[in-house]
């Protein structure tokens, strides 16, 4: 049992699986008219679950605790993707919205890992 569940496959049908009923989930509570739940349901951890127990097989509690920080500024850039599809909305529509917040995370990630790497070579 230890042995499957350290496989690559079965970490690979962990993550399809699970963000498939996510996205089940999400699209059900947004039917039902229900979006604020929908949201919620899109912050469930999964992925951040999965994230760990794949770090944590490969490099132990240490690379599990470095992932961790990579989170946190993870959390950052997800925080202004975030308002920037709320303020953007309706102001640019849907259509561009998405992109436009999307771009704004990756300047945030790209800015911030830049920073930091800056900021340890010296």
């Amino acid at each position: 049992m230890e042995q499957l569940l350290a496989s690559r496959t079965f970490q690979y049908f962990a993550v399809f699986v699970s963000a498939g009923l996510l996205a089940v989930l999400i699209r059900y509570a947004s039917e039902l008219g229900e979006n604020r739940v929908a949201g919620v349901i899109a912050m469930v951890p999964m992925k951040i679950l999965i994230a760990w127990f794949i770090v944590g097989r490969a490099g132990g509690p240490a690379a599990i605790v470095q992932s961790t920080t990579g989170m946190f500024l993870g959390m950052i850039a997800l925080c202004l993707c975030i308002l920037a599809v709320r303020l953007l909305a309706p102001v640019v529509g849907f259509a561009w919205t998405i992109p436009l917040a999307l771009s704004i995370w990756l300047a945030a990630v790209l800015a911030i890992e830049f920073t930091l790497r800056a900021r340890a070579a010296t």
